[in-house]
């Protein structure tokens, strides 16, 4: 059975967790992809469906998991039309791990997670729509949080085998904050800071999307989007 790891790099407060419970979500209702095949997958361990369970319930009644205190491997089978075709896994870790902290332990946790990055089969980068705005304005801790992902990556190609990076998303949380027009300019923003991954001169696998959770809030204004 062909295993694949999925690597998530974001700081504190982006999201991880809340990406996490809404994607086991949706691959558990499952997706048809195009007219014959039918793709979903769930989770390989019976405790962490009730917590994807609890934890969804929780988020559409506008009650946002808490920050991760202690890193969990979630292990997922997918299927294809309604047989096993492959596995995956993806760690959520805990907040701040990779901005805060600068002892030893907080290091040493720090090249762990380079290391887990630089074997995944494919990479997730998530970056708060609130802090791509604030950058655009001028906001030098909002840039800082999102120029400290370059020296993640320059770290994970040096530490791979291939020493190149791995088909990569950049994922722009939260990102009902911002109207098409805003949106955009944060998507363009991303391509401009990262301008050495987005370049055509590249063979690498980049993208850049928006993800919301809007529509899990009965009260909200805006419809979410995953």
């Amino acid at each position: 059975m062909i295993k694949h790891s999925i690597g998530i790099i974001g700081l504190d407060g982006v999201g991880k967790t809340s990406y996490i419970v809404a994607m086991a979500h949706a691959l558990l209702e499952g997706m048809r992809l195009g007219d014959e095949l039918f793709f979903s997958a769930l989770s390989d361990n019976y405790l962490q469906m009730i917590y994807f369970n609890k934890s969804w319930y929780n988020i559409c009644s506008r009650q946002w998991p808490g920050g991760t205190v202690e890193g969990h491997t979630f292990d997922f089978s997918c299927f294809v039309n309604f047989r096993t075709n492959f596995e995956f896994d993806i760690y959520d870790y805990r907040g701040g791990a990779l901005y805060g902290g600068i002892d030893k332990d907080d290091v040493s946790e720090r090249m762990n997670l380079i290391e887990m990055f630089s074997r995944a089969d494919t990479l997730l980068c998530f970056i708060d729509t609130n802090d791509v705005l604030k950058a655009i304005e001028g906001d030098l801790d909002a840039y800082d949080k999102i120029e400290i992902l370059q020296w993640y990556i320059s770290e994970v190609i040096k530490n791979s085998e291939e020493k190149v990076m791995p088909p990569t998303m950049f994922v722009l949380t939260k990102s009902d904050v911002a109207n098409n027009s805003l949106l955009e300019e944060c998507k363009k923003f991303v391509k401009y800071t990262f301008e050495s991954l987005f370049s055509l001169e590249t063979d690498l696998e980049v993208g850049i999307a928006a993800v919301s959770l809007g529509n899990c809030q009965p009260m909200a204004d805006s419809k979410g989007y995953l």
